[in-house]
């Protein structure tokens, strides 16, 4: 991170590579969001609004899916 040093500025660096990184994974050769990526927002977003779910659930549920 330009003009910052120190522990904070590597940790949001590292985070942010990462967080590419994954982004990355739910990209098709258009560079454009995968159908099932788009289901699952879909999906996830009414759940979060009608509160069947949480935010929790949300990640955890993610997490298996992806990996």
């Amino acid at each position: 991170m330009t003009g910052h040093d120190g522990p904070v500025s590597d940790f949001l660096g590292t985070y942010l590579d990462s967080i590419d990184e994954r982004l990355l994974e739910h990209l098709n050769e258009d560079d454009e969001l995968k159908l099932d990526a788009v289901q699952r927002l879909r999906f996830y977003t009414s759940a979060l609004l009608e509160e069947s779910i949480t935010p929790a659930h949300v990640w955890e549920d993610w997490l298996d899916r992806t990996y």
